[in-house]
């Protein structure tokens, strides 16, 4: 299955992936069941069909489909993820907090991202926090 035509959705410990071409009537082309509520909230893809999920806790999870276990999971820095976007090639993911933004670059050093191939300690990304400073968030009002 690729990516294209397929609509993916969450809920607090579901991801999954719909089909409007297969027959079946529930048209679910894949799906992942977890038994540990991991408080899913939002979801991205990208042009291979893979996908960014965040969490309610702050996590994000990357997945190269959605019947599998995640490839690598971030830890959340405290606040939720309200939303989560990557690039159409897959190489960064951005995540949207109530005050702030991450910024990941999931792109390893042997060339696959983190949704392909589960990245080494090493490999993982530290976020970058980005945010507005209060000087400005005053000028702006």
């Amino acid at each position: 299955i690729t990516g294209e035509h397929l609509v993916a959705g969450v809920n607090s410990n579901t991801v999954f992936r719909m089909d409007p071409r297969i027959s079946k009537k529930s048209k679910l082309a894949d799906s992942k069941v977890y038994k540990t509520n991991y408080r899913f909230g939002c979801l991205t893809t990208n042009e291979h069909g893979n996908l960014a999920v965040g969490s309610e806790k702050g996590e994000i999870r990357l997945y190269s489909e959605a019947n599998k276990i995640a490839k690598c999971a971030f830890p959340g820095l405290g606040d939720k993820i309200k939303g989560v976007d990557t690039t159409a090639d897959g190489k960064w993911v951005l995540a949207t907090c109530k005050n702030y933004l991450l910024l990941y670059n999931v792109l390893a050093q042997k060339g696959h991202t983190g949704f392909q191939k589960r990245l080494l300690k090493d490999e993982k990304p530290r976020p970058l926090k980005l945010h507005i400073l209060p000087e400005d968030m005053a000028r702006v009002g």
